[in-house]
């Protein structure tokens, strides 16, 4: 009967010794992906930052990229499409230029045909 009673009380501390080496083997998998994740988000593990705060300084930095680069592609799309418009701005303005000078010899022809 005594060993049945022993039995009964190492079966507690058995399953609780199993729960502890499993959860002990999950603390260490995890420890594991964190670093892994720490690595692919470029900090050391020296860097005191959460892996929320690596998370969301990695995102604004990307942000941040991305608005750059949309900047500089607008900018530029904006140059392609103004560059023709500003060629016929400058041919219209030689143009108007030209019929400027037709008008003033028209006007002085006839201010020395009229007689004053």
């Amino acid at each position: 009967m005594n060993s049945s009673a022993d039995d009964k009380r190492s079966l507690p501390h058995e399953a609780q010794r199993a729960f502890m080496q499993v959860v002990t083997s999950a603390e260490h998998e995890l420890a594991r992906a964190s670093q892994r994740l720490r690595e692919s988000l470029g900090a050391s593990s020296e860097d005191g930052r959460t892996l929320a705060q690596l998370v969301v300084d990695r995102a604004r930095k990307q942000r941040d990229e991305l608005e750059q680069r949309i900047e500089t592609e607008v900018k530029a799309t904006l140059l392609r499409v103004r560059a023709p418009i500003d060629r016929e701005l400058a041919a219209m303005k030689g143009h108007l230029e030209k019929l400027g000078e037709k008008l003033d010899a028209l006007r002085s022809r006839r201010k020395t045909k009229t007689p004053a």
